[in-house]
């Protein structure tokens, strides 16, 4: 809500600045953080504050966080959908090449053996 707008923007400039890769995690305010940002939220955006606190909960299933494993980073319900389908279809538009794969025949154990790293 406060920057959403900006999403294909920000990877078609990553893109153009020669990302191979990009992801996205939907705002976290565990614990304290919560407080924290509605405060700051209130104080800079107070025209938007209250839609974007809903937002979150709504995106999180009426809590401020969810620690739920699948959920925790891209939030659950329709507005995190909608995100993740604007992402989806950017990053393919765009069309991201992905991480290389690694060249594992370069790798080479060190000698003596690895726990020589911890001494």
């Amino acid at each position: 809500m406060l920057n959403d707008e900006e999403l294909e923007k920000i990877l078609t400039e990553s893109r153009k600045a020669g990302a191979v890769y990009a992801g996205y995690v939907l705002l976290r305010l565990p614990l304290e953080l919560h407080d924290l940002f509605a405060e700051w939220l209130r104080t800079h955006e107070p025209l938007k504050a209250e839609r974007v606190l809903q937002r979150i909960f709504e995106a999180r299933g009426g809590k401020a966080y969810d620690s739920a494993f699948g959920a925790r980073m891209t939030g659950t319900g329709a507005y995190a959908d909608l995100l993740g389908q604007r992402f989806r279809l950017a990053y393919k538009r765009l069309a991201f090449p992905g991480a290389p794969d690694f060249n594992l025949s370069l790798f080479r154990p060190p000698a003596g053996g690895q726990m020589d790293l911890f001494w």
